[in-house]
């Protein structure tokens, strides 16, 4: 039989015991414990570990510090968190970092039975998943392409971290992080007559590959289609003047190019920016630079600077189009917290700079369409119509307060979006339980059903219900057992099927734990 290395680590010696008594019990598992943080990095460090049970506060080192160097180790076991507090920060910090379950003590010698079983499935469904992952690695070299390009999109989507960056840049054997990075976009129209080639989609791609390799042997850039007509480039150097350097290459690779092969193109160009998280507001910047183009004519490049400091004398509206402009084109990428910090330094800007009523009214207005956008324009909103509420005032200040007040009842309205999703979660999970209990289901199959990770469902629903999945389930199935038992002949065994346990003992076990008799002593209590 297969047996899967488990470590159980905890500072209590009762608590390791009890684990350790449990796991011996049900086989399939090469057992190691420890004491402490420190302990478990030598047995991790020794031993093939598939499996972690931790404990989040220990001396020397804590289950938090003890998850960081796993992952920065490489160390990826399947981690079932055990805490005696029942803190959500510490939830989320556990899970964060690779913890696939966070269990209260004390524990039970059922609930740990249980853990144990689906740890032992969880590793069994990563280690296929790895298997899966070795037998496709031969052919990676002929996804890289493909994936190269979503890579590229995700990161102009997403505020990926330094090191998730530099991951992909090993992996798909790529160079992006530079200490100054831009973003620049090219629409491009072929051209000709007699309607469309067919072979356009081909001729933009060698296009593409042609401008990458030329524009590389004056400055490092990566190049990727983001649709059939705009391409995107993500240059990098060491000069804070880089985009100088970069419209100056595309403007002579493409003017030539443009007379060669008969097709205009048009370019944006972000600002300079200094980390991977920030090469999205770059793109942003770009598209909007894009937007500024004259595309009657044949050619042009517009910087982002161009837009945003044009009226060096003026009061500053030009700039304000520039920020409500990007923040306009990043606001649907944005998480919450992140938009309401967007949105309330956007309405500072407005408020610092010079404007008269109507164009206070305005650039307030724009904002507030920004802001309902991410509500979706809900019809309590719609009936209330706040643009014309900042529209209707007759002084400056009362225009800022009114978009303050909005911004205000923004948050909160996404903030309660939010919790009635979460709400919805828990309470979706509880009608599949009450439904399919007499199934074989646990927080996998439920999680699956749901499209949510398993991790996510068992943080929220133990938020939202004090309890977890899995004892959720175990009561519902327990209840029905004591209907069954008390209005039918049905056997012991037969009941134990009916509700969902495959094993009697099992059933019997769990039965006498929470209801204090066993089944059939429960049954003869009923006269």
């Amino acid at each position: 039989m297969e047996k899967f290395g488990l470590l159980i680590c905890d500072d209590e010696w009762m608590i390791r015991e009890q684990i350790l008594r449990s796991a011996r019990e049900m086989e399939g598992f090469q057992i190691y414990t420890a004491e402490s943080g420190r302990a478990a990095q030598n047995v991790l460090g020794k031993f093939s570990i598939d499996g972690v049970i931790l404990d989040v506060r220990m001396p020397e080192m804590d289950g938090i510090a003890l998850l960081q160097w796993m992952q920065k180790m490489g160390k990826e076991p399947v981690v079932v968190i055990l805490s005696g507090h029942d803190e959500f920060d510490y939830a989320q910090q556990c899970l964060r970092y690779g913890a696939v379950e966070y269990l209260l003590k004390p524990v039970t010698d059922d609930q740990i039975q249980i853990f144990l079983a689906e740890l032992q499935e969880r590793i069994r469904r990563k280690q296929i998943y790895i298997r899966k992952i070795e037998e496709y690695s031969q052919r990676l070299d002929s996804l890289k392409p493909v994936l190269r390009e979503q890579f590229f999109r995700e990161l102009l989507q997403r505020s990926l971290s330094r090191e998730a960056v530099q991951r992909m840049e090993e992996f798909l054997e790529v160079h992006i992080l530079y200490p100054c990075l831009l973003v620049a976009v090219i629409q491009i129209e072929m051209g000709g007559e007699g309607g469309k080639d067919s072979r356009e989609p081909l001729q933009r791609y060698a296009l593409g590959e042609v401008l990458e390799s030329q524009l590389k042997e004056r400055i490092p850039v990566n190049l990727f289609h983001a649709d059939s007509k705009l391409l995107v480039i993500m240059a990098g150097g060491t000069r804070e003047d880089m985009d100088n350097e970069l419209m100056g290459a595309l403007g002579e690779i493409l003017h030539t190019m443009s007379r060669d092969l008969s097709l205009q193109f048009h370019i944006g160009v972000g600002g300079v920016v200094h980390t991977a998280e920030k090469i999205r507001d770059s793109y942003a910047q770009a598209l909007y630079a894009l937007s500024f183009n004259d595309f009657e004519q044949e050619q042009g490049i517009v910087d982002i600077r161009d837009v945003a400091d044009g009226d060096k004398q003026g009061d500053g509206v030009q700039k304000l189009r520039s920020t409500l402009g990007e923040l306009l084109t990043a606001a649907a990428l944005m998480s919450r917290q992140e938009l309401t910090e967007r949105l309330q330094s956007a309405l500072e800007a407005i408020r610092g700079t010079e404007l008269d009523l109507d164009m206070a009214i305005y650039f307030c207005s724009y904002l507030a369409v920004i802001a309902l956008e991410r509500l979706d324009m809900q019809m309590e909103w719609l009936r209330r119509n706040p643009i014309y509420e900042i529209s209707a005032k007759t002084t400056l200040e009362e225009v800022y307060h009114s978009t303050q007040q909005l911004l205000v009842s923004v948050e909160q309205a996404l903030t309660e979006k939010k919790q009635n999703r979460i709400r919805r979660i828990a309470k979706t999970c509880q009608k599949i339980i009450e439904r399919d209990y007499g199934k074989k289901i646990g927080i996998l199959e439920i999680a699956d059903q749901m499209e949510v990770s398993s991790n996510y469902l068992s943080t929220i629903f133990r938020r939202e219900t004090r309890y977890s999945v899995n004892e959720y389930l175990n009561a519902v199935r327990l209840e029905h057992a004591k209907r069954l038992l008390r209005d039918t002949n049905l056997k012991v065994y037969e009941i134990a099927e009916q509700v969902g346990f495959s094993d009697t003992y099992y059933f019997s076990t769990v039965f006498k734990k929470h209801i204090g008799v066993s089944p059939s002593e429960y049954r003869n209590s009923l006269g």
